[in-house]
């Protein structure tokens, strides 16, 4: 059952599920810590497939999305 406050933000916004995205715009709210942990999970994975964008000059990270999907439970 969903209590009074959940039920009001989700009158006010929309019924869930919905989409929360973070993107490269959205740097304020990830720490720096957490900012080069996911810069280094990138670049791992770049190299798992193939390319090494830390040897190649010519590779680099541009526009980059996370998401998540909040829903009521």
């Amino acid at each position: 059952m969903i209590d009074q406050e959940t039920e009001g933000i989700m009158i006010k916004h929309g019924q869930a599920p919905v989409e929360i995205v973070l993107d490269a715009s959205d740097t304020d709210f990830i720490s720096d810590e957490l900012y080069d942990m996911l810069l280094e999970a990138f670049v791992a994975k770049a190299q798992d497939m193939g390319y090494d964008i830390v040897e190649n000059d010519h590779l680099v990270l541009g526009d980059w999305t996370i998401k998540a999907k909040l829903e009521e439970v």
